[in-house]
């Protein structure tokens, strides 16, 4: 690359090697940079740089991604001998150093989520390396000059250096009316006389490709940010790449680099955007041969925790992907699911296989053989079939009678059956909360009532006192059986007692009756 003078030629060396941002119009540098003969190593400047934990992402030719982590404070090295195994491949690569967590800095949520006094806090960079015969190429590379002889014509229409300022070729020309070119027009230092245009009007030619839109506007209340369109990095080793850059601010917030694919970003005329695809047919449309992928990515520049989910979809799954925790799938929809498999209504009823849940879990399906089965299993339970078994509980719903059943299909048959009828089997023994068991009633400060009194309330009320009457259970709406046991053994207790009583009796009557007859005999 041939460098037009020393101060373009400092700018090519930031562009290769810088990790400085931009924020609020002040540059601020979180890294230094320094070109050695081997490797690209960036040292932690600013306090933010030096607190940070750093991941840097690496992207190569033939869609080689390479991932390293580095903790605050280290340096980062780019050694392209060392970075795999076998080295890296010859090529240009990307790099983007991305900040994972910052030391000292929790950021906050609000209810709703969203983020509360969030710091801006800026990215450590990005930027392009290249590599020739397995070494890192040298940024400070000078390219050759482009002559004449390059494009093939030589000779007297041949472009000629001037001989001194006075020449006529090296004035400016200001025309001071409109410009009509009736033809072609070539612009920078390697056009050549006899151009061959095909089909061009316009085409721009030298080493250093740039449409700049400089903004001379000063007055406060209009824009004026400067613009520049560029084609390819200036400095060896570099990027090919068409970008739009933000020359005010320093950023670039539209790239495409050289080898991307056709199509690679197309908007139709109906404002469909498509990835990958010239014919896309919803709003956004994305096409690639494995798995179409979107990831929602959270760096950690804003003080939160980073983390990195995906939503991708391919012929086994569509699937959220919690990338951070281990690429685990926590949501995944197999191809082929029924409409309204997963159902969420707008007052958050949960419908499984119905549009209108009617409850809070609603579970519908049509009519098979062996009915409607609610299966629950816990893994590594040890009172499964074997150590470490899994214990399975199946609730039913039998299509042979419509009953419901609760089943351990270990062992078979329902542990427990509702009939449609209302009959209720159980396989084992059934047990209720634990209640007080009135075994005061043989307390001796206990008051037990006289036969006759309770004669008396039976023959008033109609029933046992203590124990509600049928009325009573009929405005309850049902007999509570636990509340039923503890007060019949209430009863019985007290029955045991007036039956010690009794006997009591009938034994002193026993003895009355055998003193008379010993007297009369």
């Amino acid at each position: 690359m041939k460098i037009r003078n020393p101060i373009q030629k400092t700018a090519l060396a930031v562009a290769i090697a810088s990790v400085s941002f931009l924020a609020n119009a002040q540059e601020v540098t979180l890294y230094e940079s320094h070109v050695l003969p081997e490797a690209l190593v960036f040292e932690p400047n600013s306090t933010v740089g030096m607190n940070s934990d750093i991941e840097i992402v690496v992207k190569g030719p033939n869609g080689l991604v390479l991932r390293q982590n580095f903790q605050a404070g280290e340096p980062i090295e780019f050694n392209p001998a060392t970075m795999t195994e076998n080295g890296l491949p010859d090529g240009t690569y990307r790099y983007e150093l991305q900040i994972v967590d910052i030391k000292g800095v929790s950021a906050q949520r609000g209810p709703g989520g969203f983020a509360e006094a969030v710091q801006d806090i800026p990215q450590p960079g990005f930027g392009t390396f290249g590599v020739l015969d397995g070494k890192l190429v040298s940024p400070e590379t000078e390219e050759p000059a482009y002559t004449a002889a390059d494009a093939g014509t030589t000779g007297p229409n041949s472009v000629q250096a001037a001989a001194d300022d006075s020449d006529q070729q090296t004035r400016d020309q200001v025309i001071i009316d409109d410009l009509i070119v009736d033809g072609s027009a070539c612009i920078g230092q390697d056009c050549v006389n006899g151009e061959n245009f095909g089909f061009d009007t316009l085409r721009l030619k030298e080493n250093n490709l740039r449409i700049k839109f400089d903004d001379t506007s000063n007055s406060g209340s209009f824009p004026n940010n400067d613009w520049q369109l560029t084609a390819n990095d200036s400095a060896n080793g570099g990027l090919n790449k068409f970008s739009i850059d933000n020359t005010t601010t320093g950023r670039t917030p539209f790239l495409i680099e050289g080898p991307a694919p056709s199509n690679s970003l197309y908007v139709d005329d109906a404002g469909n955007i498509g990835i990958g695809t010239s014919a896309p047919v919803v709003e956004a449309h994305m096409v690639d041969g494995d798995s179409p992928t979107i990831r929602l990515q959270q760096d950690g520049s804003s003080g939160f925790t980073a983390q990195t989910f995906d939503i991708a979809a391919n012929e086994a799954n569509f699937f959220v992907r919690d990338v951070t925790n281990g690429s685990q799938l926590p949501f995944r929809i197999k191809p082929g699911a029924d409409s309204d498999s997963l159902f969420i209504a707008a007052n958050n009823n949960i419908g499984m296989g119905t549009a209108n849940p009617t409850s809070q879990l609603h579970v519908s399906n049509a009519q098979s053989s062996g009915g409607m089965t609610l299966k629950l299993t816990e893994t590594g339970n040890s009172a499964g079939t074997g150590p470490g078994a899994n214990q399975d509980w199946e609730l039913t719903i039998r299509d042979a009678d419509g009953g419901l059943g609760f089943n351990d299909p270990d062992t078979g048959g329902a542990e427990m059956f509702l009939t449609t009828d209302g009959n209720l089997t159980l396989k084992g023994t059934l047990t209720t909360a634990t209640q007080t068991i009135p075994d005061y009633v043989f307390e001796d400060s206990y008051v037990l009532r006289p036969l006759e009194e309770v004669s008396s309330f039976i023959e008033e009320f109609g029933h046992l006192p203590g124990i509600p009457s049928a009325k009573e259970y009929a405005d309850r709406g049902g007999v509570n059986l636990s509340e039923l046991q503890i007060l019949l053994l209430e009863k019985v207790e007290e029955l045991t007692l007036y039956t010690l009583q009794q006997q009591d009796t009938i034994k002193q009557l026993e003895s009355e009756i055998d003193a008379l007859k010993t007297a009369r005999d």
